[in-house]
């Protein structure tokens, strides 16, 4: 089936069309109108009604959503098969999954390069009203459509984009799964700062009988250092949850 297919040539602008050189409109703080310059495409979300014959149209931005499927395949999973693995991620990435507001579109282009229409911003570009003009403008603009099975799940993926609630990153949690957490996140900081003590042992060791500190030596203590900083810092707003929640 494919998500994308190509419109017939002369059908009417429709919901779920990307079109090409159209450039979405943003204002800044300031009250200034600007461009979008990550927006590569813009996608159709009008009601196919309005889209065939309005002059203002609603779209969505497209830009760059990167996946990598060579790193996918690479990596080891102790939960299933490489390939289930890859179409697991795909389905969720497809589907929403943590990012809801991305409806990811795939590639559109010869670069293999992938891309996703944010849903939760949106704008309104002007299309001629004249029938013979709009054909020409939607001719020269339009380049994919959705297939039809994937714009009836755009209509969910929009009302979701705006109903869905979003929450506290660490205050949600119930009591029993923030102990897991934290105790998984101190174990954590415990392995790098033994692998720490280890690094720094090592140049010590060197310096002490003399011996010349390589550069792969100093790097290993400086890498965990900092491995170790960035696990507290990940840690730390989990642990004052905890702390904020003791009476």
């Amino acid at each position: 089936m494919g998500m994308l297919v190509r419109p017939a040539e002369g059908s009417s602008l429709s919901q779920g069309d990307i079109l090409r050189n159209v450039p979405f409109a943003v204002t800044t703080a300031d009250g200034i109108c600007g461009v979008d310059k990550k927006a590569a495409y813009v996608l159709v979300v009008a009601r196919p009604c309005n889209a065939s014959r309005k002059a203002a149209v609603t779209v969505a931005p497209v830009v760059p959503f990167p996946v990598d499927l060579t790193g996918l395949n690479e990596s080891k999973s102790e939960s299933g098969p490489t390939l289930d693995r890859m179409r697991r991620i795909l389905a969720g990435i497809r589907d929403g999954g943590q990012f809801s507001d991305a409806f990811y579109l795939g590639t559109l282009e010869e670069s293999h390069k992938r891309f996703a229409a944010q849903l939760s911003t949106l704008a309104t570009v002007q299309v001629p009203a004249e029938p013979a003009e709009r054909a020409a403008w939607v001719s020269r603009h339009r380049v994919w459509r959705l297939h039809d099975e994937f714009v009836k799940d755009l209509h969910l993926r929009i009302f979701v984009a705006f109903t869905r609630l979003g929450f506290d990153d660490y205050a949600w949690f119930a009591d029993a799964d923030l102990d897991v957490m934290i105790t998984a996140g101190e174990s954590e900081v415990a392995g790098l700062r033994t692998a720490l003590t280890d690094a720094e042992r090592a140049v010590q060791t060197r310096e002490a009988g003399n011996q010349k500190v390589s550069d792969a030596h100093k790097k290993a203590v400086e890498t965990y250092r900092t491995a170790v900083r960035d696990a507290e810092e990940r840690l730390r707003p989990y642990s004052q949850e905890r702390a904020h929640r003791q009476p």
